[in-house]
């Protein structure tokens, strides 16, 4: 609580997204350092390297000596990047498992709302009621399908019906057949009068009956070979 007795407004949480950012960013950071120190390690080196050829050794490990200190804070910034990242994945996994929670929340809550506060007893109810309509179709169905008892019959009785009545048919006398006229006999000597003209036979017709006559030539050799 502040003088004038009012409190400070809270300060908004961070979302998921904020502190994945803020991370980044402190990893941007932290390279730009590493770049800086990484740098400035090289340029120690080359100048330690000088102070060698000039035979100043005590000059060349001082200038050493600050290269490993850089060396060591580079280390640690290495060290800090990696826990950075591993915090992001931490995030990442956490955000993810929450959206996944909330899918299920979500298809649990769809489900409730399409089952409509349905039970295993209503749905048992339900069955039976569809069972019951099915036997009743079934039944009025064989009922309006069925044969009435008068047009049915035994094969055996139409069996026999028949064979008394083909028995009554051999059983039953041929009819007389009507009288006919005698027909006047003739003399197997009385032959039609010959023409006075010469019969013509078509061409084509008695071509014909050489090439069948010679056909059937053919067939009586080929069926004696």
């Amino acid at each position: 609580m502040n003088l004038f007795g009012k409190k400070k407004p809270a300060a908004p949480k961070p979302t998921t997204e904020s502190a994945i950012h803020q991370l980044n960013e402190s990893i941007a950071t932290i390279d730009k350092r590493e770049q800086h120190l990484t740098s400035r390690i090289d340029a120690l080196h080359k100048e330690a390297a000088v102070k060698l050829k000039k035979n100043d050794k005590k000059g060349a490990l001082n200038i050493m000596k600050r290269a490993k200190m850089l060396e060591a804070d580079v280390n640690k910034l290495q060290g800090t990047r990696q826990n950075l990242e591993l915090q992001i994945s931490t995030l990442e996994s956490a955000a993810m498992n929450a959206r996944v929670v909330d899918s299920f929340k979500a298809s649990t809550t769809a489900l409730k709302n399409i089952n409509g506060g349905m039970d295993a007893d209503q749905a048992f109810d339900i069955m039976d009621e569809m069972k019951e309509a099915k036997d009743m179709a079934k039944e009025l169905q064989d009922v309006i399908s069925e044969v009435p008892t008068e047009y049915e019959y035994e094969d055996d009785e139409l069996l026999r019906e028949l064979q008394d009545m083909e028995l009554e048919q051999e059983a039953t006398p041929a009819q007389a057949q009507p009288a006919s006229q005698p027909a006047t006999q003739q003399s197997v000597f009385n032959f039609p009068d010959a023409p006075a003209t010469q019969v013509q036979i078509p061409q084509s017709q008695s071509t014909q009956e050489s090439e069948d006559e010679a056909a059937l030539r053919e067939l009586q050799a080929s069926m004696m070979a």
